[in-house]
């Protein structure tokens, strides 16, 4: 899981933030005396968030156009680049385990590692949207300058300049939960694999869903540039 106040990724079982010393002890140890559900503003917001990128995922015909339609041709050039770039990291990393995985298996991690950055992106989309936030396509002549601005925002995301709302950390969460675990599921022998290549691919997914929610924030900052 991540963090709610910096939003480093944690152990699921961590009482503190190993980064910024946040107790997560309320989670974890009140859940049993209080329904985090009620009159909580933060999940009731998460809540709403999550509908509407299931609404942004599941979209088809004319409103999946529409949505695509928002999106810069850099945007997609660099979510190609983050799923190759994190499988490539993946594949050196655990060579030995991963040369023995049938093709397909690895066309799936591939697979998902893609839409993990694509699904985050889209739930900046969606939380854009619900802020009202008229989002017209932006042309981005040079894919680099992308690039460049999404270097800048994951920096300053490192530095703890900029965080990510809880909002969005609880979604994300919930797409690793729900989404995440189908990979394992659906490719048997990935779960034969050595813990440590495991967690490997796991830390790939969630690193994925930083990048794409930052991508959004990037394209975001070249959009407003325009104007």
């Amino acid at each position: 899981m991540f963090c709610p106040n910096c939003g480093t990724k944690i152990s699921d079982q961590a009482n503190f933030c190993d980064s910024c010393g946040h107790s997560l002890k309320k989670s974890g140890q009140e859940s049993a005396e209080k329904n985090p559900e009620e009159n909580d503003p933060k999940l009731e917001s998460a809540n709403i968030l999550w509908k509407k990128f299931l609404e942004i995922a599941r979209a088809e015909g004319n409103e999946l156009k529409k949505y695509n339609e928002l999106t810069s041709e850099a945007v997609w050039d660099m979510i190609g680049r983050f799923s190759h770039n994190s499988l490539n990291t993946l594949t050196e990393n655990h060579k030995i385990d991963l040369d023995k995985q049938p093709y397909k298996t690895i066309e799936a991690v591939k697979s998902y590692l893609t839409s993990f950055v694509h699904n985050a992106y889209q739930v900046f989309i969606a939380e854009q949207i619900l802020k009202g936030v008229t989002i017209k396509k932006v042309e981005i002549k040079d894919n680099e300058d992308l690039a460049e601005e999404w270097k800048r925002v994951f920096r300053n995301h490192t530095n703890k300049i900029i965080s990510i709302p809880d909002d969005v950390l609880t979604v994300l969460n919930a797409v690793n939960d729900q989404i995440g675990d189908g990979l394992f599921e659906s490719n048997q022998t990935l779960k034969e694999l050595p813990k440590a290549v495991v967690d490997g691919i796991k830390d790939s997914l969630i690193q994925q869903l930083i990048h794409g929610y930052l991508l959004g924030v990037a394209e975001n900052n070249l959009r407003n540039e325009s104007k």
